[in-house]
Order: structure tokens, then C-alpha cells, then sequence
């Protein structure tokens, strides 16, 4: 691979297949940040004659044919077996790891893309199970959520290593949020600065800020356990012992929340089984839709309230922007050897726009190399602690009477 950062696209999942995914290039194309990158395009000859008539540029991209493609309902074990060989979801995770793609991008039928990548990218050494990571949009911004689904029961020890996964995740995507926040309030602020006249100083101020808070180094995400309460006396024995050892790792754990907490922006990395995180995540969107609808229908109910949703417009469309699915689209199949991004499967261009965009972003990141970092770390002062105890022990030892 070239500098370029090469991004493996399963042309053919998803619903919106493969139209959906060649117009998120269409959208891709036109942001200039993202020139410094190059695709592997893995769809049939329908996808094919799309990309021929699309304005996306020949040199942008390699188009690789295949006729077998994972639907919705294939079996994820059969998929994992061998049933659809070639398919364009399979090309498009063994070109990360035969190192032709730093990541690959598919809308396709979830519990196949986890068992193949499981299959052929293998786990990250020290971790039991990957685990689906994303985010979700809070008061304050937003959180990184896992599992989303990926693995329906899971022990203390994998919410553990959930934890350290996601908290590593949120120091690339949240970082970058909060630096675009805080970077835009900056420059509005140095717009008035320069309205009144004032530069120098205050002007090499902004810049020293911009240049700080676009170090991703020092941010520590808060780190906390969904539960059915705040008491660490509360939960399943799962949540009980997860929570002994969370409070004895190095992450910046802050406790128990529960679910209505979420939505407050309380935690930056909230951590529980991938049976609850799915459930969270589906109603989630369901109260988002919700939430769309019941507003357009009060808007639209008479001819006062049409002429005040008429002046509200632009700051309803604002606010609804934050919520909407296709807005925060793209989950990492995070503690693989490799860099898996899911996009949902009933995203159009929009979203899968968006889980690339993710995409490259935790590649150009290296959140692979960050993990592997932080589990040396922590197998590093285990080790340490094992051997301090085994030294303590022959001491008494020795020091025994005979």
C-alpha cells in the first residue's frame, strides 16, 4: 500500500445496494480532505455499469467483479463455512488482511460480516471477542456505546476489555468531535475579535487553542457500566464483578448508569453485553423517527402552527440533524486484527457516506495499534503484579523458622 489511505468497499449490502453505496463515493468525491485516499470496489456488473455512469473519477478507485454476494437472510454460520465463496463482503475483509486495504466498509448482513472477519482477520491478541462499537447522540455532544450487538452474552472479563476497546475508539471519534466543537466556537469568537479590530495577541491565542485541542494525547474518556441502577450492589453478577474490576483498571471509570443517563451525555464510553447495547440502539432510532414524526405532524395541523413551524424551520432541521440515524452511521467490529466498519443496513448514500468517513478516520488514526498499546500496557503491569507477588511470597518463605 501507498500513503494513501486504500478503503475496501462490499458494494453489494445493504438494502440500498449497490446504488446507495456508489452515490456515498459521489459524496465522498466532492469533500477535498478526502483526496488522500483510494478504493477496492467489490460489486457485480449492475455495480459496475453504476460506477461507468457515476462522475466518479477512473483514478479513484479499482473495480473487482463478483456475482456472489451475502443477502440479509444467509445463515452467518453457513457464510463462515464457506457457503458463498468470493462474495463481495469476503473480498472486501481479506483486502485488509492481505494488507491491500488499511479498512473495509460493508452495509451488509451483520452476523456474516462478524463471523468472517472473526474467520479471516482473526482476534487481536489478549482479547476473548470483538465487539460492536459506535456512537450514539447526546445533550452533550455524543458517546461511544459497545457492544451493539455482536456478542448476546458476555463475562465480566470481555466488558472489561470492552471498555479499554471503547475508550480507545472514543479518544479518536470523540476527540475529533469535541475539537470540531471547540474549534468552531474559537473561530467565531476570533470572527468578532477581528470585527473589533483586535488581532495580535488574542489572534496567536486562538491558534495556540486550535493547535491544543486538536491533541487527541491527553484527552481520558469517562468510562461507565450500563446497569439497572447506580449501586455497584445492583445488576447481574456480570455487572457486579465487571464492575470490581473497571473500578481497578486504569480507565476513567465513573461507575454504574442506567439507561435514561445515555441520553444526558453522563459517560463518554458506556459499556454493557451486546443483547442490551442492540436493544438500546433499536430503540434509540425508534424514538428518534418517533420524535421526526410528531413534530412534522404538529407543524403541519393547522395554519398557525404551519406559519410557526414556518419561522422554527432552520432550528428544528438543526436539532434533528443531531438524531438522525444516517448522521452517526458507521460501528467498528473493534478487537480484530484488522479495521472492520459496519454501515447500517438500511443507510443510503448519506450514511454510508459517513461510516467511510469513519472509516478512514480510525485508520488514519491507527485505533488498531492504540488497542494493542493499552492491552500490552495492562498485560505489562500484570505481569508485574504477578511477580511481585510471587517475589513477596518466596520472601515469607525464606524468612520462615525452620
Amino acid at each position: 500500500m501507498n500513503n494513501k489511505i486504500v478503503v475496501s468497499i462490499d458494494l453489494m449490502g445493504g438494502d440500498y445496494s449497490p446504488l446507495a453505496p456508489v452515490k456515498a463515493l459521489e459524496l465522498i468525491q466532492e469533500t477535498l480532505h478526502y483526496s488522500n485516499c483510494s478504493f477496492i470496489l467489490h460489486g457485480n456488473s449492475d455495480a459496475k455499469k453504476l460506477l461507468e455512469s457515476s462522475n466518479i473519477s477512473k483514478d479513484l478507485y479499482i473495480f473487482n467483479l463478483t456475482n456472489t454476494e451475502v443477502s440479509a437472510d444467509d445463515n452467518p454460520l453457513d457464510i463462515m463455512r464457506g457457503k458463498k465463496n468470493n462474495s463481495s463482503m469476503q473480498l472486501s475483509i481479506e483486502d485488509v488482511s492481505q494488507k491491500r486495504a488499511h479498512v473495509a466498509v460493508s452495509s451488509g448482513n451483520t452476523g456474516a460480516l462478524m463471523a468472517l472477519s472473526i474467520r479471516i482477520l482473526g482476534c487481536i491478541n489478549g482479547i476473548k471477542r470483538p465487539a460492536i462499537v459506535g456512537t450514539i447522540p447526546t445533550k452533550r455532544g455524543k458517546c461511544v456505546m459497545l457492544d451493539l450487538g455482536g456478542n448476546l452474552e458476555c463475562d465480566e472479563k470481555m466488558l472489561l476489555q470492552f471498555a479499554l476497546m471503547g475508550s480507545c475508539f472514543a479518544k479518536i471519534i470523540l476527540s475529533q468531535e469535541n475539537t470540531k466543537n471547540i474549534n468552531d466556537n474559537l473561530l467565531n469568537s476570533h470572527k468578532i475579535l477581528n470585527k473589533n479590530n483586535f488581532h495580535d495577541k488574542n489572534e496567536e491565542h486562538l491558534i495556540y487553542n486550535i493547535k491544543q485541542n486538536n491533541d487527541i494525547s491527553d484527552y481520558n474518556p469517562t468510562v461507565a457500566l450500563l446497569n439497572v441502577g447506580v449501586e455497584s450492589n445492583k445488576g447481574r453478577n456480570t455487572e457486579k464483578k465487571a464492575f470490581d474490576l473497571l473500578q481497578k483498571s486504569n480507565l476513567n471509570f465513573i461507575g454504574c448508569i442506567e439507561g435514561h443517563h445515555i441520553i444526558e451525555g453522563n459517560a463518554d464510553v458506556i459499556v454493557t453485553d451486546g443483547y442490551t447495547g442492540n436493544v438500546v440502539l433499536k430503540s434509540a432510532e425508534g424514538v428518534s423517527n418517533y420524535i421526526r414524526d410528531i413534530l412534522k405532524l404538529s407543524v403541519e395541523k393547522n395554519l398557525i402552527s404551519k406559519i410557526g413551524g414556518f419561522f422554527l424551520s432552520s432550528s428544528i432541521k438543526q436539532n434533528m440533524e443531531k438524531i438522525r440515524p444516517d448522521k452517526n452511521n458507521g460501528a467498528m467490529f473493534v478487537g480484530l486484527n484488522g479495521i472492520i466498519v459496519k454501515s447500517h443496513g438500511g443507510s443510503k448514500s448519506e450514511g454510508i457516506a459517513n461510516a467511510i468517513k469513519t472509516a478512514i478516520m480510525l485508520a488514519e488514526n491507527h485505533v488498531n495499534e492504540r488497542i494493542i498499546n493499552e492491552i500490552n500496557c495492562i498485560d505489562f503491569i500484570d505481569k508485574i503484579k504477578n511477580s511481585s507477588v510471587k517475589l513477596l511470597n518466596m520472601l515469607r518463605f525464606n524468612d520462615t523458622p525452620n
